[in-house]
């Protein structure tokens, strides 16, 4: 018997790369930066916390459509030394290495993309490095707006939901969450 729900959560399921790349994009442009060429920090390649496995994991595909829009990619996985992304008949396979979380090298990045949270990463310190932050797994919730469009008690101003403020405002978000 056919289940319309199950294949309208595998639908939705497919399209959230495009989406989070999307809502990078849509980040970057807010600070007057095109996805082409900026330099993108992707944490956690693999399918589920905890485990090395990268088989059905979004961050491939994320990794696909952020090459093929020019991005300069870099990741961080501790259990995933090593991510081959195979281009297809764009050319050859891109060979990458997991990258360490140096406060340096997270702040030449014009953006940090939390695909998996894996255990051993420091959040606090990832956070205070970055210029950008696109939180895909709600890491910070803390940075979440609530319902009622306040705040959290103790979040800066400066790190909200994600919905962008309006053209004469400055774009200033630091968290964005997708």
């Amino acid at each position: 018997m056919p289940s319309d729900f199950v294949e309208l959560a595998g639908r939705v399921n497919d399209a959230m790369p495009g989406y989070v790349v999307s809502r990078l994009r849509d980040a970057l442009d807010a600070r007057g930066r095109a996805l082409r060429g900026a330099r993108l920090l992707l944490v956690g390649l693999a399918y589920k916390p905890g485990v090395p496995d990268t088989r059905e994991s979004p961050a491939a595909e994320i990794l696909r459509l952020l090459d093929g829009r020019g991005a300069s990619l870099a990741y961080h996985d501790p259990l995933v030394p090593r991510f081959t992304l195979e281009r297809g008949a764009r050319g050859g396979p891109l060979r990458l290495e997991s990258q360490a979380l140096a406060p340096d090298f997270v702040a030449a990045q014009d953006a940090v993309l939390i695909v998996t949270p894996q255990p051993g990463i420091d959040f606090a310190a990832l956070r205070a490095a970055a210029r950008l932050v696109v939180d895909t797994r709600g890491v910070y919730r803390d940075a979440a707006v609530q319902p009622d469009g306040a705040l959290p008690p103790g979040t800066l101003p400066f790190e909200t939901r994600g919905d962008f403020p309006p053209q004469a405002e400055p774009a200033y978000h630091r968290v964005i969450q997708a």
